[in-house]
C-alpha cells in the first residue's frame, strides 16, 4: 500500500535483578538525582534511564583494575539536579552523561547547558556526551548489540573513561 508506513523493533527487557535492591535506594524526588556510587575525583557519570545499569557495570569494570569511579543516577533531564551537578562539577576532573538517545539535543546538551551556567570556583570537570551518534545505526538483531557498536555497552563506557584517565589499558 502507498502511504506512510512503520516498523517497530522490540526494546530490550527490564534487569530480573536490581543492581541496587529497591530498599537500598533513595526515595524519588523532583529534579534529584542519586548518587549510586562514589568514585575518588578522577571520573563521575551521570546516566539516564536505562544506561544506569551499564553505567553501574562499567564501574565495577573499573574497579577490578583499581579505578574507583562515580556513578550517579540521574532520574531526571528536566529539572536537573544542578546542586549536585555543580558539586561534581569542583570534585571531578571528568563528568560524562551516558544516555542511549541522540546526543544532540538530548539528556547531555541539557548538562553541558547547565554547567555553562553554573558558576564554579576552583576545578571545573572535562565534560564528555555518551550518546548516540547524530547518524543512522545499523539495524542488528538486539539493541545491546546495537549499543555496542557505537561504544555504549558497559566494556565501551569502561574503554572511554580508561583512556579518559590515561590509567588503565582496556582491550
Amino acid at each position: 500500500p502507498a502511504g506512510p508506513s512503520a516498523l517497530r523493533f522490540p526494546r530490550g527487557n527490564c534487569p530480573v535483578r536490581e543492581e541496587i535492591p529497591e530498599a537500598g535506594r533513595e526515595e524519588m524526588r523532583v529534579g534529584r538525582a542519586e548518587v549510586l556510587r562514589d568514585g575518588d575525583e578522577g571520573a563521575v557519570v551521570w546516566a539516564y534511564g536505562s544506561m544506569v545499569g551499564v553505567a553501574l557495570e562499567a564501574a565495577a569494570r573499573l574497579a577490578a583494575r583499581g579505578v574507583e569511579i562515580g556513578v550517579v543516577d540521574a532520574r531526571f533531564a528536566k529539572p536537573l539536579d544542578e546542586t549536585l551537578l555543580a558539586r561534581h562539577l569542583r570534585r571531578y576532573r571528568h563528568l560524562l552523561t551516558l544516555e542511549d538517545h541522540q546526543r544532540a539535543g538530548g539528556f547531555g546538551s541539557a548538562v553541558l547547558e547547565a554547567a555553562a551556567r553554573t558558576p564554579v570556583e576552583g576545578r571545573a570537570a572535562h565534560l564528555r556526551v555518551l550518546g548516540l551518534p547524530d547518524r543512522f545505526v545499523d539495524h542488528m538483531t538486539t539493541r545491546e548489540e546495537q549499543l555496542a557498536s557505537v561504544g555504549l555497552d558497559a566494556p565501551g563506557v569502561e574503554r572511554t573513561i580508561a583512556q579518559l584517565l590515561g590509567t588503565v589499558s582496556v582491550r
